[in-house]
């Protein structure tokens, strides 16, 4: 199970019933330790969250986003 802050649960739950209101819309909820690169080729769109440490996002994110140039 993936935890979060509460903030961010609450972001989430926004997020994903707005989704879900579309028809067809689907929601997966990945952290960034499950995801892969090539999982960017896939959706149709991209949600991003994380917290900004003295200006910027989480060293992890970062890689990830750095790894996935090598799939675009």
């Amino acid at each position: 199970m993936i935890e979060f802050l509460e903030t961010q649960k609450k972001i989430l739950e926004e997020i994903e019933k707005d989704i879900r209101e579309v028809e067809g819309g689907e929601v997966i909820v990945k952290h960034v330790d499950g995801a892969k690169p090539e999982d960017l080729l896939i959706y149709d769109g991209i949600i991003v969250g994380s917290p900004a440490y003295c200006g910027t996002l989480t060293w992890k994110l970062k890689k990830f986003f750095d790894e996935s140039v090598s799939v675009a």
